[in-house]
């Protein structure tokens, strides 16, 4: 009965949603805002904002 609660089952889906954020991200980073960056340059950049604590 509480397979589902104590299996680590979400871990997958949750990676697949943070994947899909970062996708919508990169799009409207490019589309509208015309910089080109590649997901390894925003990785760079959300690390630096996390150390700035300009993000948590």
């Amino acid at each position: 009965m509480f397979l589902g609660v104590l299996h680590d089952s979400q871990a997958p889906r949750y990676e697949k949603q943070l994947d899909n954020v970062e996708e919508l991200v990169l799009d409207t980073i490019r589309r509208k805002k015309g910089v080109h960056i590649t997901k390894k340059e925003l990785h760079l950049i959300l690390e630096a904002l996390y150390e700035f604590r300009v993000i948590d």
